[in-house]
């Protein structure tokens, strides 16, 4: 097991990827993350010698409760990735690069109970963990995980009808999008 990314070139000789488009029957996915998973540095399934892709590899690790280090929490949440953020630079001869990509996962918890809300304070402590994100279809982040920090609060609203919400940003960078595969917990 190992991180998978894209071979870049490292001469003049860039291709366009390969791409599929389907006029009859579109594959198409619907949005909204809605599951974050989070492990400590150093507890990736790469590192424990898992298959992310299979179901028995989460099943034995996810627990919201668990003392060990290789626990995994695991998040109900409503959130989304935008587009991540580049630098174009322009060097010489009027080439151009851009920066590692930054990306700002939102998420929101609408459960706010004692439990998620201590969760919340130990944020405080600034920490540095592993992240998978999940929606109906896919799970992304690969057999590493995305190591990313995070940066939250509690939104109490004025009217008495709308919900406290834990509401933050899971931010990291790279070069490449997160890899992804089928979400083996559907």
């Amino acid at each position: 097991m190992s991180v998978n990314i894209p071979t870049c070139p490292t001469d003049c000789t860039s291709q366009v990827p390969i791409v599929s488009f389907n006029d009859c029957a579109p594959e198409t996915h619907w949005g909204q993350i809605n599951k974050i998973y989070l492990t400590n540095i150093g507890q990736s399934f790469d590192d424990l010698g898992q298959d992310y892709t299979t179901s028995p590899a989460w099943l034995s690790r996810i627990n919201n409760s668990g003392v060990n280090v290789d626990a995994i929490r695991e998040l109900t949440v409503i959130g989304n990735l935008p587009a991540a953020e580049t630098q174009e630079k322009e060097i010489s001869n009027r080439r151009k690069i851009y920066s590692p990509k930054k990306y700002s996962l939102a998420f929101k918890i609408d459960e706010t109970n004692d439990i998620n809300y201590e969760w919340l304070r130990g944020l405080g402590c600034n920490g540095q963990y592993l992240m998978w994100f999940a929606n109906d279809t896919h799970i992304y982040g690969g057999d590493t995980g995305i190591e990313v920090s995070i940066d939250a609060g509690l939104i109490i609203p004025e009217n008495y009808q709308d919900l406290d919400e834990i509401q933050g940003t899971f931010k990291w960078e790279s070069q490449f999008y997160p890899e992804r595969t089928i979400n083996p917990l559907i």
